[in-house]
């Protein structure tokens, strides 16, 4: 399938059909996919503009949200060229599904040394947001594992 949606992205009809094919790259969860479509993102296959917005997309998919975040600090030289710089936001932007503090903290790290001038605000949201959720995450973790527990089914039906 995915070996499909890359030859059809060489030729597509319509742009929407463009942008529904790269979003569909985005969606994989095998790590030897998503990191093709990381290298496809950066590549001159790639409108500048759609670039950034593929890489979010592998961000938020959970299954490559780590593998992306490595991606973006390895790359960053060239991905912050790719959006001038405004387009930075939507990479700061998409950190905001992380729900590890380690992954905050490196986001912290990163945008530290790493400054994002047009996206100050974007990553103070983000940072706070995946607070909020380490900090959910760790007050309902027992209380949501002790419920699945109590509700599941030994029978396997």
């Amino acid at each position: 399938m995915y070996e499909t949606i890359v030859a059809r992205l060489k030729a597509p009809q319509t742009p929407e059909e463009q942008n529904i094919y790269q979003q569909t790259l985005t969606l994989f969860g095998d790590r030897n996919l998503l990191e093709r479509t990381l290298d496809y993102a950066i590549s001159p296959d790639v409108r500048s503009q759609d670039s950034l917005q593929v890489i979010a997309d592998v961000m938020r998919n959970p299954a490559g949200e780590k593998l992306a975040w490595d991606f973006v600090r390895a790359h960053w030289g060239e991905i912050e060229n790719l959006g001038g710089p405004f387009g930075s936001g939507g990479i700061v932007k998409a950190t905001r599904s992380f729900c590890d503090s380690g992954m905050r903290d490196e986001v912290k790290d990163f945008f530290t040394t790493h400054h994002a001038p047009a996206s100050e605000r974007t990553l103070k949201q983000s940072l706070e947001l995946m607070k909020y959720c380490v900090d959910l995450k760790a007050q309902q973790e027992t209380h949501l594992a002790s419920w699945l527990q109590s509700h599941s089914n030994s029978s396997g039906e």
